[in-house]
């Protein structure tokens, strides 16, 4: 899972907004089956899923994408915490 969010992430950075989106599309589908719901690491695809869409010029399913993984962020640590 973690590999694929990272893969994501170096797709994003390089411009390859299509791959990007696959690996964090396929990390959300393993975090469903392997992590309890709400994970730190649904947040993180989520929040990387939200930037590739940006990129893409979504801008209404990038906020989207963000808010959700901002929920988690913060059911997962409380509104106080520096991570949020």
């Amino acid at each position: 899972v973690l590999i694929r969010i990272n893969l994501g992430g170096w797709e994003n950075i390089l411009g390859k907004n299509q791959l990007a989106k696959k690996n964090y599309e396929e990390a959300l589908s393993l975090i469903k089956t392997l992590y309890q719901e709400n994970s730190a690491e649904e947040a993180t695809a989520l929040n990387g899923l939200g930037s590739v869409h940006y990129n893409l010029g979504k801008y209404e399913e990038a906020k989207q994408l963000h808010t959700q993984a901002l929920n988690i962020q913060k059911k997962l640590v409380g509104d106080l915490h520096e991570h949020v």
